[in-house]
């Protein structure tokens, strides 16, 4: 069962186009991008840390070793969605269990992607000093307060409510 649910997955996201993205953000800004790049999840989680220049100097270090190991996993991901378009899309007999196979592949790979993304994080939090971390727990108190408050408001369209 898990073998079709996934393989159904994989057949939708090719049917949308959702084919995985192989190119990362290059370097040509170097040392002005935003250290945090495609990591929404630690930037509003720290939101509040006030990092210093020597931080934000250790954390494009663990990021730019992270987007390097980061890149090869994609352009192999890639080579395994390529190989299921291509089995996929042939006019021979369709091979349920060699697509079942590249689509796990690709998952465990995507999976490693995001356990290394975890690891930074932790790196990331590591590098705080207690009156940071102190800051960042208020500011996150405060911001999940306010979308307390956000979602109390009534919807625009009554049916939207829950109720």
């Amino acid at each position: 069962m898990t073998a079709t649910k996934l393989l159904l997955s994989a057949v939708t996201a090719l049917l949308l186009g959702a084919t995985p993205k192989t190119a990362l953000a290059d370097d040509s800004q170097g040392d002005h991008r935003d250290p945090f790049e495609a990591m929404g999840n630690p930037k509003k989680l720290l939101r509040g840390a006030m990092f210093t220049e020597a931080q934000v100097a250790q954390i494009r270090d663990l990021r730019k070793a992270q987007l390097e190991h980061a890149k090869a996993l994609k352009a192999k991901e890639k080579a395994l969605w390529d190989q299921f378009d291509e089995m996929y899309t042939s006019s021979g007999t369709l091979d349920t269990a060699g697509l079942t196979a590249l689509a796990k592949q690709a998952q465990q790979l995507w999976d490693q992607e995001e356990d290394e993304k975890v690891t930074i994080m932790v790196q990331m939090r590591a590098l705080l000093t207690a009156d940071q971390l102190r800051r960042v727990s208020d500011t996150h108190q405060k911001m999940k307060a306010l979308n307390d408050q956000l979602k109390a408001f009534e919807p625009t369209v009554a049916s939207e409510s829950g109720q």
